[in-house]
């Protein structure tokens, strides 16, 4: 019973719940019938994928969000915000996302931002800020874009954190930190068995890298570290630093630079921050021009 063209998402999920109420009204003729129920998975287009196999990948990913909440249950692959999986479970997610999509993983990590309340919505200023990098360094357009999808994507492997050591403060376990760094691990992983967004993975796997290779998963350093993983470390910084938290203020611009400056050489890549201070304070001067 597919929808028809146009069809709303909550339409979408109207035709969902009757196909599931049509499934628990069957009564088979036999003795002591079980009672029987459908879970169902949903994605849209364009917000889950651009063509039919990211499309198919997105709602089989759904199903199995649907089936890790319970039995007889509808899952929207754009709102999978509260369902934890194991490690069998994010095997299985991994072979769904084989035919993904940018948007198809992008909304997936956009609906796990969503578990984190201390970075919702980061991931899209994170890109916003490495496309500005990446004009004030002149790369080309493949590169710009590699670096935009990787900004886009950089933390889905949060997927694999369950939420109350996500948003945990203060002195985390021995084991929640181990908890949370896996997740550069999982987010290659996923990436990997996107076969179309496969080179991101290297730049997810390593955006925790510090210049001084005292960061993690490898411990790398300096140039050894991706390039873009470099970029995406550094915009991921600022934009922590400029936000408004519930357990701090943020940052004002002055204070944000200082850190960065700081922190360059044992952190962050020194080029790269000279780069992105100079160019800010090329364009504060601009903007502080009569007009």
């Amino acid at each position: 019973m597919p929808a028809q063209r146009n069809t709303s998402a909550k339409q979408a999920a109207s035709l969902a719940e009757r196909v599931a109420q049509g499934v628990r009204e069957i009564v088979l003729d036999v003795p002591d019938p079980p009672r029987l129920s459908i879970s169902i998975g949903m994605a849209d287009y364009p917000a889950c994928g651009r063509d039919r196999e990211s499309l198919i990948s997105a709602a089989d990913a759904a199903l199995l969000f649907a089936k890790r909440a319970g039995r007889d249950m509808i899952a929207d692959f754009s709102e999978m915000s509260l369902v934890e999986l194991d490690q069998s479970a994010l095997e299985g997610l991994a072979f769904r996302l084989e035919k993904a999509d940018i948007e198809t993983v992008e909304t997936l990590a956009a609906a796990i931002d969503m578990r984190d309340a201390y970075s919702q919505e980061r991931a899209h200023d994170v890109a916003i800020s490495a496309e500005w990098v990446a004009g004030e360094l002149g790369l080309g357009d493949t590169e710009r874009s590699t670096l935009h999808m990787a900004a886009l994507v950089y933390d889905i492997g949060k997927v694999g954190i369950p939420v109350d050591v996500l948003n945990r403060r203060g002195d985390l376990s021995a084991e929640d930190k181990v908890t949370i760094r896996s997740h550069p691990e999982v987010g290659k992983r996923l990436l990997e068995s996107a076969t179309r967004l496969s080179a991101l993975a290297p730049i997810v796997l390593h955006h925790h890298e510090r210049w001084d290779g005292s960061g993690y998963p490898d411990g790398l350093r300096g140039e050894q570290i991706p390039f873009e993983a470099r970029v995406i470390a550094l915009c991921d910084a600022w934009q922590a630093m400029v936000s408004e938290r519930p357990y701090r203020p943020a940052l004002t611009p002055e204070e944000a630079v200082a850190e960065l400056r700081a922190g360059a050489g044992r952190q962050f890549d020194p080029g790269l921050v000279e780069v992105f201070i100079s160019g800010m304070q090329r364009e504060a001067v601009t903007a502080d021009k009569p007009r």
